[in-house]
């Protein structure tokens, strides 16, 4: 599935590229358009790993075991707990990556 999914954005790349290819306005809007395409999926990357390292981070502090809590007894309140700082430690990462 992965496979597909680069080959397809590969692809759309590099189409872009050859459509655009007639005049230099065109090959700097490719250009840009590929170098923030780039990034884009640098910070994103980047993002995900810092959430579940910070993830990681929180279990180790919090007493017991997290996933045992929430998956085999049905902890709600915790996932909602849990929930809730993987969403406010996204947004704050987030923020900073925008600057």
């Amino acid at each position: 599935m992965k496979r597909k999914i680069f080959a397809l954005l590969f692809g759309l790349f590099f189409a872009m590229g050859n459509i655009f290819a007639a005049d230099s306005s065109s090959q700097d809007f490719v250009q840009h358009f590929s170098w923030g395409l780039i990034g884009t999926i640098v910070f994103a990357l980047i993002g995900i790993v810092m959430v579940v390292v910070s993830f990681k981070v929180i279990d180790k502090i919090t007493p017991g075991d997290m996933a045992k809590q929430i998956a085999e007894e049905k902890n709600v309140a915790l996932a909602i707990v849990y929930g809730s700082s993987i969403l406010g430690i996204s947004i704050i990462i987030a923020a900073a990556i925008a600057g």
